[in-house]
């Protein structure tokens, strides 16, 4: 096998976009599987066997906490980790999965680094572990930890007392004397009390189980990303192993690659409404549907103007409609929800709506959306000559993505269709599939 393949991945997501996406991100280093719901996750884990699992928290029927329980308690797929993958940037739901066993977490929207990072420390955590669990001889496995980066920690699960260092953790703790049967927190940290995060107890109740932490070393102020289970220690005694990984360059790493993202958003973003510009629309949309013609996928694509904007301006003057092109940006932009969707400043008053995957009903769902959003703003318009408030006009066009199609094919068609609202009568859309 090709040594860069010699690891599996689960990608558990109901999103295609999503699936896609981590797909094309660690396809080159990993052999993948795919699911697309909780219980077809269940099944691939138990005969495929992956070595690291990601796994979506919102899905409909089965959502991830209810996988993750199901997988940790089964024998056959407690061990292998798993990486909760959410758009739910919250203490609390990362403090539920940790709860539940998760390894750790990816936000969305995707950073490919970030998620390269975060799998291969996992790989590597199973890598080790590979290792120490095909062997049951205590100078062996010594042998093994000496020769070891990780921080190894061996010690009595029931006094806390230690049974071996490795030369690496003897370093990095300055240890020199001897520490054989002495109280572990004791001897590292120079504590009375264990780390109240230690899952010692845990391991006592669930022997089986692997838990995952990431935790600050008290003197190096280094994080520490630490696996910890329970292991034969020959003479029939069973002894917790602590692999700890220093993760700290990684996490910096991490800060520096979400910094420069910002700085790259920053570019990408119209100054006034805060949504994307005109050049990320360009772009993207070229790439998008280079990548949707691959599998001849739908792509809606709206162009949406605010109706009798320069009466506007002329009536209560140009702050004013700095204003309310900025709420009716924000209106447009909460009406297209998905992760997937984006909406763009295309110039002036005019917006552009993105919506990768999304067919002709889709397309109209999000099309009366977007009215309905505006017009519930409720924006004064004295100078309207159809309504009392701010109303859009729209473009709708919906096509299967093929190779021949460029970004100008659905731009010109959304920009007739537009037109044609504006001659119907204003605020409403006008839809029609892209031949």
């Amino acid at each position: 096998m090709d040594e860069k393949k010699a690891y599996s991945l689960l990608i558990v997501d109901d999103m295609l976009p999503n699936l896609r996406m981590l797909v094309d991100i660690l396809k080159s280093e990993y052999n993948i599987h795919i699911a697309k719901n909780g219980q077809e996750a269940i099944r691939s884990a138990v005969e495929k066997k992956p070595d690291v699992i990601l796994l979506d928290v919102l899905m409909p029927d089965m959502d991830g906490y209810e996988v993750i329980t199901v997988l940790k308690g089964d024998e056959r797929t407690r061990k292998i980790p798993v990486i909760f993958v959410t758009g739910l940037d919250d203490d609390s739901n990362e403090e539920k999965g940790l709860a539940l066993q998760a390894a750790d977490y990816i936000i969305k929207p995707f950073n490919p680094a970030i998620v390269k990072l975060r799998v291969r420390t996992q790989i590597q955590i199973v890598a080790q572990m590979r290792i120490i669990e095909s062997t049951r001889n205590r100078d062996t496995l010594i042998g093994i930890f000496d020769e070891l980066d990780a921080l190894v920690t061996v010690a009595d699960p029931e006094t806390n007392r230690l049974l071996f260092l490795n030369k690496s953790n003897r370093a990095f703790h300055g240890i020199t004397g001897d520490y054989d049967g002495q109280l572990c927190h004791k001897v590292i940290f120079g504590q009375d009390e264990p780390c109240e995060s230690c899952p010692q107890h845990k391991l006592i109740e669930n022997p089986d189980n692997i838990f995952v932490w990431d935790h600050q070393a008290a003197v190096k102020g280094k994080i520490l990303h630490k696996t910890v289970r329970m292991i034969d220690w020959g003479d029939r005694m069973k002894a917790r192993l602590e692999l700890a990984v220093d993760i700290t360059e990684t996490k910096k790493l991490e800060q520096n690659i979400i910094h420069l993202e910002m700085e790259v958003e920053k570019g990408n973003h119209d100054p006034l409404t805060g949504i994307y510009n005109r050049r990320f629309l360009d772009e993207n949309l070229k790439r998008l549907i280079a990548s949707l013609s691959r599998g001849a996928c739908d792509l809606s694509l709206m162009m949406v103007d605010i109706d009798y904007f320069k009466k506007y301006n002329d009536t209560y003057g140009h702050l004013e409609g700095d204003r309310c092109l900025q709420l009716v940006a924000e209106a447009i932009d909460s009406a297209a929800g998905r992760a997937d969707d984006f909406v763009a400043r295309y110039g002036g008053e005019e917006f552009v709506v993105v919506l990768p995957y999304t067919d002709e009903q889709g397309a109209r769902v999000v099309a009366d959306k977007v009215l309905n959003a505006v017009r519930s703003r409720n924006i004064l318009h004295e100078g309207s000559e159809i309504a009392k408030h701010v109303t859009i006009s729209v473009g709708v066009t919906t096509g299967k993505v093929k190779h021949t199609h460029d970004r100008e094919d659905f731009l010109k068609q959304a920009d007739a269709l537009l037109y044609q609202s504006k001659q119907a009568g204003r605020d409403r859309y006008t839809f029609t599939r892209l031949p």
